[in-house]
């Protein structure tokens, strides 16, 4: 599992993240803050969430960490699957850099579909192991016997 500051320094420095710091947690930064695309500006990032007023911080550290969920092959699956009704979403995600930065950009963007796609994801990961136990309880059930699962 990721900290919120290593999903920081693999996102890249972009309008996505300014978006998710300014409009969507008002993050105060300075007003002269470079965005320059560099490893010296997510861990500038990084000690501005930390001095940040507590509430502030563990809002900006709960959205990092989320974006965190989808960022492998299943997630990354999951939200195509989300996004396919919507082309405009769609086409941000296939500029992506990562799944990371994919999952991160939905989320910011289209925190309606990331929900989905997050809904999604689980039923994928958990599905076989439902399937599973549904078909041990009528196995033990249609054999007329008490069986104990496993």
């Amino acid at each position: 599992m990721k900290t919120y500051a290593d999903v920081l320094l693999h996102l890249p420095v972009d309008a996505t993240l300014k978006t998710f710091f300014f409009d969507k947690e008002n993050l105060a930064l300075p007003a002269d803050f470079d965005w320059a695309d560099e490893t010296s500006t997510s861990n500038t990032l990084v000690e501005e969430i930390q001095n940040a007023e507590i509430a502030v911080r563990d809002r900006v550290i709960a959205g990092l960490l989320a974006s965190n969920q989808l960022a492998h092959p299943q997630g990354n699956q999951a939200m195509f699957q989300a996004c396919k009704k919507h082309c405009t979403a769609l086409e941000g995600l296939a500029e992506g850099k990562s799944d990371l930065h994919r999952a991160f950009w939905l989320y910011v963007h289209h925190p309606d579909l990331f929900e989905q796609a997050t809904e999604i994801e689980f039923v994928d990961r958990h599905a076989p192991q439902a399937q599973q136990h549904d078909l041990s309880v009528k196995i033990g059930t249609e054999s007329g016997g008490a069986r104990t699962m496993r």
